[in-house]
């Protein structure tokens, strides 16, 4: 049973944007290449053998799918602290980013600053208003 991995991720790692369109194409090429090479052999594979060596092509397709999920999904940073204010759960992470989960949902901010500048217009945006619009003082 051949390795075909190297083959196809070498093939992907060609590619001029690498695109689950593209890697598509390679692999129907690689599948009918193979189907081709493998039914012109002399003497003839069996049906088994011609199996094996498909199914062989098929996960090294799976492992190159595989790495090109993980390298799209983006890695978080190290968490540096977590916890909770008030009724915010918070995640802070080394560069400096910022999960919270409020109201609105989970969000994430830039830096401490972002999250700041959030909380108090979204305070603004909520805070009861009086006649003609202004904005009472609570």
């Amino acid at each position: 049973m051949t390795d075909y991995y190297p083959v196809i991720a070498r093939f992907v790692a060609d590619l001029k944007q690498n695109t689950g369109k593209g890697r598509i194409e390679i692999y129907q090429r690689a599948r009918a290449t193979l189907l081709g090479e493998l039914h012109s052999l002399k003497p003839p594979l069996t049906e088994s053998e011609i199996t094996r060596e498909r199914l062989s092509l098929e996960k090294a397709i799976r492992k190159v799918e595989a790495d090109a999920v993980r390298r799209k999904t983006p890695q978080r940073p190290a968490v540096l602290k977590a916890g909770v204010i008030e009724d915010m759960v918070y995640t802070v992470f080394q560069d400096g980013s910022i999960e919270a989960k409020l109201p609105d949902g989970t969000l994430t901010f830039s830096s401490l600053e972002e999250l700041n500048g959030y909380i108090v217009e979204k305070g603004r945006r909520d805070a009861p208003t009086g006649p003609a619009g202004v904005t009472a003082v609570r």
